[in-house]
């Protein structure tokens, strides 16, 4: 079994405007390979959010790949793999359609993305909530939250559990 779990963040609110993208590649249940890497958002500028918690600046996200740039690389490394992400439908692909969208792009393929979220919910229905970040204390998975690799490999996790 061979899948890509990814996780986006973004520099502002804005739909899109993806400033870091986490990649963890699995294969028959091990990490095969990971990809993280700093993108040139869309608005130049960063939330308050960001501001905070992040641990590089707006100035270090506008030195970054454009997002096509970063995309030319996940397809390389993903060749055709279906994707996890935790909230796949209401986060991933839509940041990820409005990226698409903004740098007029178009999918040499359409990948397949499965939600992490509905399956943490299917799966563990008893538990209170399956926030990436409540379930990586749950089963004790190593977290280090908001860092887009480190949320990509709890997703990868939660696939494995099940």
């Amino acid at each position: 079994m061979r899948y890509a779990a990814l996780d986006l963040e973004c520099a502002t609110s804005d739909t899109g405007n993806i400033c870091e993208l986490g990649l963890v590649l699995m294969r028959d249940g091990q990490e095969v390979e990971r990809f993280r890497t700093l993108v040139r958002p869309v608005v130049e500028a960063f939330g308050d959010w960001q501001r905070w918690n992040f641990d590089y600046s707006l100035k270090d996200a506008m030195k970054a790949p454009s997002f096509p740039e970063v995309w030319k690389k996940v397809e390389q490394l993903t060749d055709g793999m279906p994707f996890v992400a935790h909230n796949a439908g209401v986060v991933e692909c839509k940041h990820l359609g409005h990226a698409f969208s903004f740098h007029q792009m178009e999918l040499t393929h359409r990948p397949e993305f499965f939600c992490t979220l509905e399956l943490a919910r299917m799966q563990w229905p008893d538990l209170p909530k399956h926030g990436i970040k409540h379930l990586a204390k749950h089963f004790q998975w190593k977290l280090d939250h908001h860092n887009p690799e480190s949320d990509a490999r709890v997703c990868a996790a939660i696939v494995e559990r099940v």
